[in-house]
């Protein structure tokens, strides 16, 4: 259960997407006007129907309000992703949302990620390469849509795909 928090007000929504480990999968979409806490026990009570699945969430801003929910909680969720630096949560700065914004663009190109959600598709199609004011380029959505479950899923597909990385090589040795 991979998820990307707003304040759950005004124009940002929070988007979640539920994928399937081993196999890409989309399986559960979850997208609304969710409060972090609100999306927090949303997202355990997604997992719990899939088989206490892991849950990723975007660490910045709303993601600590999260992060705290999941895991002070009156019951917490010990099953939550931590990233490479061992905390809570996925990093999402320029460098590796970039980096995972290219490595599942990659997997939708090839095939092995698709969806029939309309929702997704549409903030897919809206998704687009802009050039900020100092002549960098940045992937963002297009003014006045949404990219809320676009980064749940890039977040999502992030995660599953460092998973079966770690479970290539183990299987290796």
């Amino acid at each position: 259960v991979a998820l990307d928090p707003s304040a759950g007000v005004g124009l940002d929504s929070s988007g979640g997407i539920v994928l399937e480990r081993g196999t890409g999968k989309h399986v559960a979409s979850l997208w609304g006007q969710f409060k972090p806490e609100e999306l927090a026990d949303t997202a355990v009570h997604l997992a719990k129907e899939y088989f206490r699945a892991q849950i990723a969430f975007e660490r910045l801003n709303h993601g600590e309000a999260v992060r705290v929910r999941l895991m002070l909680g009156k019951k917490p969720y010990l099953n939550v992703f931590h990233d490479r630096d061992g905390r809570p949560g996925w990093i999402n700065t320029l460098p590796s949302r970039t980096l995972a914004l290219d490595h599942f663009e990659q997997a939708v190109r090839l095939g092995h990620f698709t969806s029939d959600d309309v929702w997704l598709l549409r903030e897919m199609k809206d998704f687009i390469v802009t050039e900020t004011a100092g002549g960098r380029e940045r992937a963002d959505h297009v003014r006045g849509k949404h990219d809320d479950l676009l980064l749940a899923t890039t977040i999502g597909w992030s995660v599953i795909s460092r998973s079966e990385e770690h479970t290539s090589e183990l299987q290796s040795l």
